[in-house]
């Protein structure tokens, strides 16, 4: 599973308080705490928590007091194919700091298309399973390439915390590069494109990919008359 690290935004005022801060830090005082500052007029204001409280992870912080904690709170779930019955669902909706977000879907005229190649791959591939995925999970904390497959692993796609937006299975056959076609997931998103490899037809009973490959990418404005979109992707990498 991803750590459960969190991150604290730093405000726009950090700057001007960073002296007030260290000398709060020398006496002992560690709260964060700005909600008293003062406003252009010299006056003060209640400058109040962001939206999702400050904080950011992979699931959303109880504290915040979130309007959801997972897409299936702000959508109906899409079920796998039949081929992949261990696949997680995809969702229309998503849920990004704890509030819900139905963006304007990817219409099919308008279908991305992830080139995923297996040339050179020392295994059989036998199929194929893409996920776009919203780089930002219910809790805000992003997520890119980098991640697949070290910190976030097949199984743990099964977080129900995590944004997924669209997912596919293909069957392969003698071709050494599949074009996958996608549409119908959240416009306007900075997403991953992410593609697994498997040995077998049928994924189900635990049974875990050989090869991954991710793309990131920035899901533009859905337009029904603007065509393809190809978005670049590479060879299958082995999983260890």
């Amino acid at each position: 599973m991803t750590s459960p690290l969190t991150i604290r935004r730093r405000t726009s005022l950090a700057a001007l308080l960073a002296f007030a801060l260290a000398g709060a830090a020398c006496s002992g005082n560690t709260s964060d705490d700005d909600t008293d500052v003062m406003d252009q007029d010299g006056g003060p204001r209640d400058a109040g928590p962001p939206p999702d409280g400050g904080v950011l992870a992979t699931c959303t912080i109880p504290e915040n007091n979130p309007e959801c904690t997972m897409a299936e709170d702000c959508s109906d779930p899409r079920s796998p194919q039949a081929e992949c019955a261990d696949c997680p669902d995809d969702y229309d909706g998503l849920c990004y700091t704890g509030r819900c977000q139905t963006p304007t879907p990817v219409p099919s005229g308008n279908s991305h298309v992830f080139n995923v190649g297996i040339t050179g791959f020392e295994a059989e591939v036998l199929s194929l399973m893409t996920f776009v995925v919203d780089r930002e999970p219910a809790g805000g904390l992003a997520i890119s390439c980098a991640d697949v497959p070290g910190t976030i692993s097949w199984d743990d796609w099964k977080n129900p915390c995590y944004n997924l937006l669209r997912t596919k299975y293909v069957k392969t056959d003698a071709q050494q590069t599949y074009r996958i076609n996608m549409s119908g997931f959240a416009s306007e998103r900075s997403v991953l494109f992410i593609t697994y490899g498997f040995d077998e037809l049928t994924i189900n009973n635990g049974l875990q990919p050989i090869g991954v490959t991710c793309t990131e990418w920035e899901v533009g404005v859905a337009d029904p008359n603007g065509g393809l979109v190809q978005v670049p992707g590479n060879n299958l990498e082995r999983i260890q």
